[in-house]
């Protein structure tokens, strides 16, 4: 059962991420962009650190059970 944590012995590992809220992100950057400037929507370097996190939260799930 995925959603029941279980401890967990041997080597782990930290996985580093931003720790912000990404919601309160998103609010200041279109707050601070309603005076006429251009909204940047995504870009490569965002997808590319999705893509980044998305793999390693799957690995640590596919280990888990190892």
């Amino acid at each position: 059962n995925l959603s029941t944590p279980r401890p967990k012995s041997g080597k782990t590992k930290t996985i580093k991420y931003n720790k912000e809220k990404p919601l309160t992100n998103e609010l200041k950057y279109f707050l601070s962009r309603l005076e006429y400037k251009k909204i940047k929507i995504a870009d490569g370097d965002s997808a590319v650190e999705v893509i980044r996190i998305l793999e390693q939260a799957t690995n640590s799930l596919n280990n888990r059970n190892r």
